[in-house]
């Protein structure tokens, strides 16, 4: 991940999700609504698990229980790119953002790019 800032990170993680709705936010009691506000994306990202870890943490975003820091790591940035390293279909999530997948990708690469526009 590369955001707007300059910073560059490498994870590991089975979903993103790059929010731009502080209405889903509030739902769901997550934080990340300062952000949108500020007109950047509040991105969360799962931690490397099993399938039952997603399953609990799916039941945690239902309950309104899931919490960044325990649960998922929060990111805010502007714009950022996201490159993923698998042989399967990248799953990205994004709510009311721009998102643009690269078309000429090497084998085992897929590349996103989220950015905020001024509303």
């Amino acid at each position: 991940i590369q955001t707007d800032d300059g910073a560059e990170r490498t994870l590991r993680s089975p979903l993103l999700f790059a929010a731009r709705s502080a209405y889903q936010l509030e739902s769901f009691g997550l934080d990340g609504k300062d952000a949108i506000r500020d007109d950047r994306f509040a991105v969360f990202i799962t931690r490397d698990g099993s399938r039952a870890h997603l399953f609990k943490l799916a039941l945690r975003l239902v309950s309104g229980t899931m919490q960044a820091g325990r649960d998922v790591e929060l990111l805010t940035a502007r714009a950022m790119t996201v490159r993923a390293w698998s042989l399967k279909p990248s799953l990205l999530g994004a709510s009311g953002a721009s998102l643009s997948q690269s078309a000429a990708r090497p084998a085992k690469h897929r590349e996103a790019s989220f950015s905020c526009k001024s509303r």
